[in-house]
C-alpha cells in the first residue's frame, strides 16, 4: 500500500453536545424509507459488479480522524521518503509535503498533481499493492487512467471520505489551530503571542469569541468545510445540494464510501467491503490497537461556552443536514453489506501483475 500525505497529531476534543441528537445505531436504527433502500441496493449493485481500484483518494478534512487513519495504514510521516512496512500487508509507504493541498482545479496545481498520481501508480504495479493518495484538498474529480479498468472512459478514481459531527470537529480544529498546530508549535519556541489565524488573540471558545468578527468569521468558515471537501463546489447556494448527492446518491457518487470518525471500526469494515484489497485487515487492527488519542494542551483547555456553542451549531446547519443525511446513508448500507456480503462486497482478488 502506498500513503500520500503529511501526518499531523491525532487530537481529538470532547463534543459538547448544545442540541441533543438520536444517534442512528445498532437497534435505534429508523426503518427505511423506499427511496433509501433503492439507493443501497443501487450502491451494493454498483459496489459489486466493479473492480476494486489500484488507487483511492482519501481527500482527508481536518480533525475528522484522518491522523488515526493514517496510523492505520502505516503511512511515513519523512516526506519523499519511501519506506517498507508490514501493516495490512503494505508494501511501502511514500509522504509527500503539503505544497499540493487546496484547490487542485488550480491551472497550477493539477499537472503536478497528476504527476504525483502517475508515480504513485508506478510504484504500485512495481510492488503489485494498492495505493491510497491522501491529503487536505476539496474533492475534485480525476478520470482513471492509471488502472485495471482505464479503458473505460466514464470511469473516475475512487474517492474515501471520513466525516465527524459539525460541532465536535470545529471546536477541536479551533484548539489544535491555537496549540498543536505546526504553527502554534513554532511560535510556542519563538516565545510569541498565539495569535493564529484561528480567531486571531481569542484563546478560548467562551463567550468572547461569540463577541468578537474575526472569531466568529473563522468559526462561519470552518463550518463550510466538510461540504467544500465532499463537494469540490465553492458556490454556497450549490455546496450543501452536491455534497447531499455525493454522500448519498450511488449513482452520482464520486465516493466509494463515506465513513463516520464517530463509529471508526464500523467505517473501517464497510472500506474493507468496498476496497478489500486496500484495507484487508484495518478493523481487526483497530480493535486490538486502537489509536490512541492524544492528551495535549488543546485536549485540557478545550472549552465552549453554551453561548459559542450555540452559534457553532447555528454556523453549522447545513453541514448538520448533510452529516446527518451521511448517518441514515452510513447505517442504511452498513446494515445491508453486514447482512448480505456476498451482494454488497466485493471479493478479496490479487491485483494483476
Amino acid at each position: 500500500m502506498l500513503i500520500i500525505g503529511k501526518t499531523h497529531s491525532n487530537l481529538q476534543v470532547v463534543h459538547l453536545n448544545v442540541i441533543s441528537q438520536q444517534k442512528i445505531h445498532g437497534t435505534m436504527q429508523p426503518a427505511m424509507q423506499p427511496a433509501m433502500q433503492a439507493e443501497t441496493r443501487q450502491w451494493c449493485a454498483r459496489t459489486k459488479r466493479t473492480p476494486e481500484s489500484r488507487l483511492h483518494i482519501y481527500n482527508r478534512i481536518a480533525k475528522a480522524g484522518s491522523s488515526s487513519m493514517q496510523s492505520i495504514l502505516g503511512a511515513s510521516s519523512n516526506e519523499n521518503d519511501v519506506r517498507k512496512h508490514a501493516v495490512l500487508g503494505a508494501t511501502a509507504a511514500l509522504s509527500v509535503n503539503s505544497s499540493l493541498w487546496g484547490d487542485l482545479g488550480h491551472s497550477d496545481r493539477t499537472p503536478h498533481f497528476m504527476e504525483k498520481l502517475r508515480f504513485v501508480s508506478y510504484l504500485s504495479m512495481v510492488y503489485n499493492v494498492s495505493a491510497v493518495v491522501d491529503g487536505h484538498f476539496p474533492f475534485f474529480p480525476i478520470r482513471d487512467v492509471f488502472s485495471m479498468h482505464a479503458g473505460d472512459s466514464a470511469t473516475y478514481l475512487p474517492y474515501l471520505q471520513m466525516m465527524r459531527d459539525p460541532v465536535s470537529r470545529t471546536i477541536s480544529h479551533f484548539y489544535y489551530m491555537k496549540f498543536e498546530s505546526e504553527d502554534a508549535l513554532r511560535r510556542q519556541r519563538e516565545r510569541k503571542d498565539v495569535t493564529s489565524e484561528a480567531g486571531k488573540g481569542i484563546l478560548s471558545l467562551g463567550d468572547e469569541c461569540a463577541d468578537n468578527e474575526h472569531c466568529r468569521g473563522w468559526l462561519s468558515r470552518r463550518c463550510r468545510a466538510q461540504m467544500t471537501y465532499i463537494s469540490g463546489i465553492k458556490d454556497e447556494t450549490m455546496m450543501l445540494k452536491n455534497a447531499l448527492k455525493q454522500a448519498s446518491n450511488p449513482l452520482f457518487s464520486h465516493y466509494a464510501a463515506i465513513g463516520l470518525t464517530e463509529y471508526f471500526e464500523e467505517s473501517l469494515e464497510m472500506f474493507e467491503c468496498v476496497a478489500p484489497m486496500t484495507f484487508q485487515g484495518a478493523s481487526t487492527m483497530y480493535r486490538r490497537q486502537p489509536v490512541r488519542k492524544k492528551e495535549g494542551v488543546a485536549h485540557a483547555t478545550a472549552f465552549v461556552s453554551q453561548k459559542t456553542a450555540r452559534l457553532i451549531e447555528d454556523y453549522c446547519r447545513d453541514e448538520r443536514i448533510l452529516h446527518d443525511a451521511v448517518n441514515r446513508t452510513f447505517w442504511a448500507r452498513y446494515k445491508a453489506m453486514k447482512e448480505t456480503p456476498e451482494l454488497c462486497c466485493r471479493e478479496r482478488l490479487r491485483f494483476p501483475s
